[in-house]
């Protein structure tokens, strides 16, 4: 199951973000934000769990059960870009990167089992991909 919740306590969130912040040793630490790349096994995965689920529950609604049916399949492959505010001692964004795996891609899966999407996953491609040069 996803961590989430040694995240969701306003306390060690800041703790653990506290932790975060400084056992990198940035010297920008003292910058109201920073980037930090954190892997989905990391101590540090639940503060970027904390996000996502944050803007799934307020954009969408998915609770706990639904954001481990989407994104549980892809956690090993799965890494995180964090926002932190220094300041505050909180995380404050968050991408997920999903690379390529044995699971396959997300979005590609997504758009096959979705007709939401309006596209096919040819056409997905055809349209955002660059290809060969």
């Amino acid at each position: 199951m996803l961590s989430y919740r040694v995240a969701t306590v306003d306390t060690e969130r800041r703790s653990l973000t506290q932790r975060l912040i400084s056992r990198v040793g940035r010297p920008d630490s003292n910058k109201p934000f920073g980037l930090y790349f954190v892997g989905s096994a990391s101590d540090f995965a639940p503060l970027a769990r904390f996000v996502e689920r944050s803007v799934f529950l307020r954009q969408f609604s998915n609770n706990d059960d639904e954001m481990e049916r989407e994104y549980g399949p892809y956690e090993e492959s799965s890494f995180f870009i964090l926002v932190v505010d220094h300041v505050q001692a909180e995380p404050v964004g968050v991408i997920r990167v999903i690379e390529d795996s044995d699971v396959g891609l997300k979005t590609l899966l997504d758009i096959e089992r979705e007709p939401s999407w309006g596209t096919t996953v040819e056409e997905f491609l055809d349209r955002h991909c660059a290809g060969d040069g």
